[in-house]
């Protein structure tokens, strides 16, 4: 997986086949362990053909709502957000 907020980032997996999905379009149906299958939209994967740069500083939601209470405690920053 190339794509930075998607969970399974950096993983390589094995690849069974391409597909298309109705809702998401074009996936990778890769294999996790044996006998459990994942669809990955085209668009996560190494095989959609645009490279993203990868974040020095990839943050989880819970980091980002954290930083952002501790925003909204201070006066000055607080109607910023």
């Amino acid at each position: 997986m190339t794509e930075p907020p998607h969970p399974r980032y950096g993983l390589t997996v094995p690849l069974l086949r391409v597909g298309v999905q109705e809702r998401v379009g074009r996936v990778c149906v890769v294999r996790l362990r044996p006998a459990t299958e994942r669809r990955i939209p085209l668009a996560a994967t190494s095989r959609n053909g645009i490279t993203m740069p990868v974040s020095p500083a990839r943050l989880s939601v819970v980091a980002v709502t954290t930083l952002l209470a501790a925003v909204a405690t201070m006066p000055a920053l607080a109607d910023a957000i």
